[in-house]
């Protein structure tokens, strides 16, 4: 009689905490990830996936905390990769999860929900285990990125070990439509992660620079001249350079039209509404005549993020009007005049 008491204690301490963190989760704290799957998946899957993208930001703010030590960040962000090994094999009791932080039980909630939700849909145990191997591939790229803090890695290293690493679990997103994606629906949706981090590496180059993210290769580095030391003041100023004295956009495009036509290819097997939103990302970031950084493309990028953020629609709206209009009709919403003047004028000169 005690224990079915307790039990029912338990449940009820349970629920509470469990609806404590979907609240908390609510409002997006995934950023641009969160957007994505709002407009993307449904129900308690979403809810699920917006726990997981709470911890994973929660665990990137602490990446990117400047003032942390770097032994401690990095003991710190093992201590939560076994953690989250532990919520996959075990339950948690009311009182084991009390004692966590609202972060935490997020991401044990995100792994429950998430099976749980999977198995309902009647997806097989082989998908169920990619999902969230993909999530665990996610979280250890935040630690990747930072045991690589200040340290150049070569071409090979830099994709095969780091980029493919922190962008490719975006190819869960396939299970969103069907318990049996295609492989190319699966491609599809890894080359978009692909894109979808490169261009926000691009824009954020100089703030991954303070934090001690390089996101340049060995190779680019002497290709380009890149003088880190010579801009340490202003990293912007790097930017402005790689922008106007160098190819380094232009012939790192040559790689956003490989993975665009991958992409393309997966389209047509993603519901009507989603095949809507993806033609419209493409157009958006990748063009089919990609504008050299400094000039009107990038400088509006820059802008939208930036001061879009004060506008009626701000950041997430800038990225909706994005994804159904095409870019000219953006640049004229809000209304970027110093970026197209400053940007045309460096483009003459």
């Amino acid at each position: 009689m005690l224990r079915k008491r307790a039990k029912i204690e338990n449940d009820y301490k349970l629920k509470k905490l469990h609806q404590a963190a979907v609240t908390y989760s609510m409002p997006c704290r995934g950023g641009s990830l969160g957007l994505f799957t709002r407009f993307t998946t449904k129900g308690k899957i979403r809810h699920a996936l917006y726990m997981g993208l709470t911890y994973m930001r929660w665990l990137d703010d602490i990446a990117d905390e400047s003032e942390m030590l770097y032994k401690k960040k990095l003991e710190l962000l093992k201590k939560q990769l076994n953690f989250l090994k532990e919520c996959r094999k075990r339950d948690f009791t009311s009182l084991e999860l009390s004692m966590l932080c609202i972060e935490q039980r997020c991401a044990y909630f995100f792994i429950k929900d998430c099976i749980e939700a999977l198995k309902e849909r009647g997806l097989n145990k082989k998908g169920i285990e990619e999902i969230i191997d993909t999530y665990f591939l996610l979280i250890k790229s935040i630690l990747i990125d930072t045991e690589n803090q200040n340290k150049v890695l070569n071409e090979k290293d830099f994709y095969n070990k780091v980029y493919y690493t922190r962008a490719g679990g975006f190819r869960a997103y396939a299970y969103a439509f069907t318990n049996s994606p295609s492989k190319n629906l699966k491609e599809s949706f890894k080359h978009f992660g692909y894109m979808f981090q490169r261009n926000n590496d691009h824009i954020d180059i100089a703030d991954d620079l303070k934090s001690g993210i390089i996101n340049f290769t060995r190779q680019e580095i002497k290709k380009y001249n890149i003088d880190m030391e010579k801009y340490k003041s202003d990293y912007s100023l790097l930017v402005d350079y790689l922008a106007s004295e160098t190819t380094f956009f232009e012939d790192r495009a040559k790689l956003l039209k490989k993975w665009k036509k991958i992409i393309e290819k997966g389209i047509p097997e993603m519901p009507f509404f989603i095949r809507i939103l993806m033609r419209r990302y493409l157009e958006f970031d990748c063009p089919k005549k990609l504008e050299k950084p400094g000039t009107i493309y990038y400088e509006t990028r820059k802008f939208i993020k930036k001061e879009g953020r004060k506008s009626i629609l701000g950041y997430k709206g800038s990225i909706l009007v994005a994804f159904f209009v095409s870019r000219r009709l953006v640049y004229y919403l809000f209304k970027p005049n110093n970026c197209l003047k400053k940007s045309s004028e460096s483009a003459s000169s």
